[in-house]
């Protein structure tokens, strides 16, 4: 098999490392595509110098006179959609949406004030009903790029795999209609738990669609109207090493790293992106001292471990109470609190450690709680209006607490939240519960099987399903019969 893998960014990658690895010592050649000018070598995982592995450049655009129109379409689609029920609460994403579609429009910043209105259509049913079969209509009068088919057909593929896809403006839509085109088999392995409730629209659809859990089943079916037959429970490969990961160092050895003291109680703080909140620093100063004012002196006493978001750090380098810490990487605790910087965006083994070490975690809404989770840690989050406004809107955040059938317990004011601590530090917490969920969300073919290999078996199957190369020439003799001749060469 030859495989084409379109990704956003070649970092995204690392999110399926175990997959790859699994799919080349089955003697499979792979290609992987990125959205930047030149291969970034420094985000590239190790099995991308493997002898059948090659690194191209993918299309920036669609290289037509369509390009344009495509992307105004697709950011208003992806803009009405958090009018739909399910997304009425969505206020930073439909923000988001509607900064990009302006942006579009205008070739403005996309950014909009602070203080702009949240403007909300409140979409019943039915008219979101009618506005996705409109905008369907118009997807499937736009046809495939002719420069996006050359490069699909030069790499021969026997099958693609196009990772996000989702996202605002759709810009790999034309990888999958493309792939579809020639007749090559197209899937989308979602590498995160908001892929499909948190980004926009799917506005062609794969193959088939590769989901971590029943959850996002039904998204991919609900939210993007899949064939409920085209989606595959694979699980969460991006979890398959920290499984299998111990502790790299003693509680002594991992506390006095950062200056902590080792006999008192660790709290966790997990930061979360930037789209989560912009000023998470200022929060956290609110939070430390509501912790050192607690009546339950366990939780006042508690050393502080507050891990930034691998992807977020310079808020916390600009913060005037985090820059000392940060630029001595924690070594000098500020009253029990230090700072740990992130080594990796998954399969840390910091992270690892921190959480091993750690009697409770704290978090906004950040993928490193499902972390915890596996390590069965009580995790905790706050909703206060300096928390993170937009914190409640994303679907995805809800699926965690435990309120919602998750694991994670949610707190509304700081007094609640330290009260919650108290009884998490003290071990009590459904334990069974969190661990029941975590196999659901993230091993839900049983806590003992790796997800990896269930993808990588899912991905033989949908290249076996494409007749190598039949379907591709069936379709370009249609292509050529209607008119509109595409190259392509042997299978």
């Amino acid at each position: 098999m030859r495989l084409l893998v379109v990704v956003k960014g070649l970092a995204l990658l690392r999110h399926f490392e175990e997959v790859f690895e699994l799919l080349l010592a089955r003697g499979h050649n792979l290609v992987f595509a990125g959205a930047k000018e030149r291969p970034d070598a420094a985000v590239l995982p190790p099995f991308a110098s493997h002898s059948r592995c090659s690194v191209v450049n993918a299309p920036h655009g669609r290289g037509d006179d369509l390009g344009l129109t495509v992307l105004v379409v697709r950011r208003i689609r992806d803009y009405l959609r958090y009018h739909e029920p399910a997304l009425w609460g969505a206020y930073e994403n439909r923000r988001r949406a509607l900064a990009q579609l302006i942006q579009t429009l205008s070739s403005e910043t996309a950014h909009l004030p602070p203080d702009a209105p949240d403007y909300l259509l409140r979409l019943g049913d039915a008219e979101a009903g009618i506005l996705r079969r409109v905008f369907q209509d118009i997807e499937d009068l736009i046809p495939s790029s002719p420069f996006v088919d050359r490069f699909i057909h030069d790499q021969r593929p026997d099958a693609v795999l196009v990772t996000p896809l989702v996202s605002i403006g759709g810009r790999q839509a034309d990888f999958v209609k493309s792939a579809r085109t020639l007749g090559v088999p197209v899937g989308l392995p979602v590498f995160s738990w908001d892929n499909l409730s948190n980004k926009g629209v799917m506005h062609v659809k794969p193959d088939r669609v590769f989901v971590w859990n029943e959850i996002q089943r039904r998204e991919a079916v609900e939210m993007h109207g899949i064939d409920p037959g085209a989606v595959v429970v694979t699980g969460a490969p991006r979890f398959d090493a920290f499984y299998r990961m111990s502790p790299s160092a003693e509680r002594e050895i991992f506390c006095g790293g950062f200056g902590l003291d080792p006999q008192r109680p660790l709290i966790a703080y997990l930061a979360s992106s930037a789209a989560v909140s912009a000023d998470e620093p200022a929060f956290v100063e609110h939070w430390i001292q509501a912790i050192r004012e607690a009546p339950d002196p366990v939780v006042r006493g508690a050393q502080i471990l507050i891990r930034p978001h691998p992807r977020h750090k310079d808020v916390w380098k600009a913060h005037p109470r985090f820059r000392a810490a940060w630029s001595r990487a924690g070594a000098r605790p500020d009253a029990g609190v230090a700072l740990m910087l992130a080594k990796a965006v998954n399969a840390d083994q910091s992270l690892f450690d921190l959480l091993h070490h750690a009697g409770a975690v704290v978090g906004l809404n950040t993928s490193a709680e499902l972390e915890a989770g596996i390590l069965g840690r009580p995790v905790f989050t706050v909703e206060t209006p300096d928390a993170a406004p937009g914190q409640g809107g994303s679907l995805h955040y809800h699926y965690l607490l435990r309120s919602e059938g998750g694991f994670v317990e949610v707190a509304r004011t700081l007094t609640d939240h330290v009260a919650q601590l108290a009884r998490g530090l003290a071990g009590e917490f459904d334990r069974e519960g969190q661990r029941t969920f975590i196999t659901k969300f993230v091993r839900p073919r049983g806590d003992d099987t790796p997800a990896s290999p269930v993808l990588a078996d899912a991905i033989e199957a949908l290249a076996a399903a494409g007749g190598r190369g039949l379907l591709r020439r069936i379709r370009s003799a249609s292509a050529r019969v209607l008119g509109r001749p595409v190259a392509v060469g042997p299978p």
